[in-house]
């Protein structure tokens, strides 16, 4: 946290933005159905579950923002590990809900919330652009010992240093 505290004071001096950190999980074996069967077993898009089965000690909850097409929805669990904007329990919950519905390559709720998504993407797009794909980098990728250094990035052209990248 103290680098993201860093970079905000060269934007501007003394700005100290407050922020709320969480945790995603979609990896667990955790399934919610409904009790009398409907909608092929699956509980509603927006059903959150703070209660009985999450930890006594966390501020975790289970959210199952989206439809499933097919087969079973798994809903994500959230870890909420600080949150310095004060949105409490409900607060919380909803505006995860609402983040569900503004990922841009989908016109329905998805499973996590859409900056996830995005960093995803930009993780795999940074890949993509790295032009050191030596043994090093794929052994610093894996997680094994080797050169320490971090993947440099190719040579682009100059007139994409102002442009956006799509999505």
């Amino acid at each position: 946290m103290a680098a993201e505290l860093q970079a905000c004071s060269q934007l501007e001096e003394g700005y100290r933005p407050r922020v709320v950190y969480l945790v995603v999980q979609k990896r667990h074996n955790v399934r919610f159905f409904t009790a009398d069967g409907s909608n092929k077993g699956n509980v509603a898009p927006g059903t959150v579950v703070d209660h009985t089965i999450v930890s006594p000690w966390l501020f975790d909850f289970y959210l199952n923002s989206h439809a499933a097409i097919i087969g079973t929805s798994k809903a994500a669990r959230y870890i909420c590990l600080l949150d310095e904007l004060g949105f409490g329990s409900d607060g919380l919950q909803t505006f995860t809900n609402w983040l569900c519905y503004l990922y841009c390559r989908c016109a329905r709720a998805v499973s996590i919330v859409a900056p996830v998504y995005y960093a995803h993407l930009l993780a795999f797009r940074a890949r993509r652009l790295s032009d050191d794909v030596s043994e090093d980098s794929a052994s610093l990728r894996s997680g094994s010992s080797g050169s320490s250094s971090v993947p440099r990035f190719g040579q682009y052209a100059p007139q994409l240093d102002s442009k956006m990248f799509f999505v």
